[in-house]
């Protein structure tokens, strides 16, 4: 492993001059994904996978089709290393260590039957799945995939480590802009549904503001909904009705709030 450690320090300040670029973190993951078939011993292909909600995951980037073949039917299935190597918030098995290693598929991963049966159609034997994390919530998944039963050792793990930790950021930046930009988005709502309650009824923005506060109150629905309406419509927040859950409030005198059902 010591003649492969410049190969590797030189592999680390690439990916963070890339990061630094701000390039998209599918392009950053992209990267990452291949350095990591070239730097991690045994390595033949390698995925991303990331957990958007607890129940939504999506692969992001592969270098290889086997990990990313392999990746995409644990998220079919809902079951395999990728998604026990990060559980959501709060399960038991959150405790469990940052890496799983299977050996040998055939004989090692037998709780995972569905991942068992994937891997032999693709003539997977090894699997190395590292999770990646940031200071507040686990984010995904880096796998790496081998044809060989014993193709990673300590070696490999320790590699693995690096390019785990790059993606981490790579996903937490990401995380980080869709956050920033659906906030930006919501204030940006917010704010012209001030405007118009503050132009219609010649009031200050204290006043506007507490308009759409209590009706978000009132009908239980986040704030920015209730701007979006009033935005999209043109009508006053206090003339939204209650609607079920999912839903947004409708006007007063809509067809969906007052009217019966149609008949069929």
């Amino acid at each position: 492993m010591a003649d492969d450690a410049p190969d590797l320090v030189a592999t680390g300040l690439a990916l963070i001059r890339t990061l630094q670029l701000r390039r998209p973190p599918e392009r950053v993951l992209g990267a990452i994904a291949e350095h990591a078939v070239a730097g991690v011993p045994g390595a033949e292909s390698a995925s991303v996978a990331a957990r958007r909600r607890p129940s939504r995951w999506e692969i992001l980037a592969h270098a290889g089709h086997p990990a990313r073949l392999l990746d995409e039917a644990q998220v079919r299935a809902g079951d395999g290393p990728a998604v026990a190597c990060t559980p959501p918030p709060g399960d038991a098995a959150d405790a469990a260590g940052q890496v799983l290693h299977i050996e040998d598929t055939a004989t090692g991963s037998r709780r995972w039957p569905a991942f068992r049966d994937a891997a032999a159609g693709l003539g997977i034997r090894s699997v190395l799945v590292c999770r990646l994390w940031d200071d507040r919530e686990r984010l995904g998944s880096l796998s790496l995939c081998a044809e060989a039963p014993g193709a990673f050792g300590a070696d490999s793990v320790r590699a693995a480590g690096l390019f785990a930790g790059h993606a981490a950021l790579a996903l937490s930046h990401g995380t980080l802009v869709d956050s920033l930009q659906a906030g930006l988005l919501s204030r940006q709502r917010i704010g012209e549904a001030t405007g118009i309650l503050m132009e219609r009824y010649k009031i200050g923005p204290r006043e506007a503001f507490a308009m759409l506060v209590t009706t978000s109150q009132r009908l239980n629905t986040k704030l920015r909904d209730i701007a979006a309406q009033v935005v999209e419509t043109d009508r006053s927040p206090h003339e939204f009705n209650a609607v079920r859950p999912g839903q947004a409030p409708h006007p007063v005198g809509s067809r969906e709030a007052d009217d019966p059902p149609a008949a069929v």
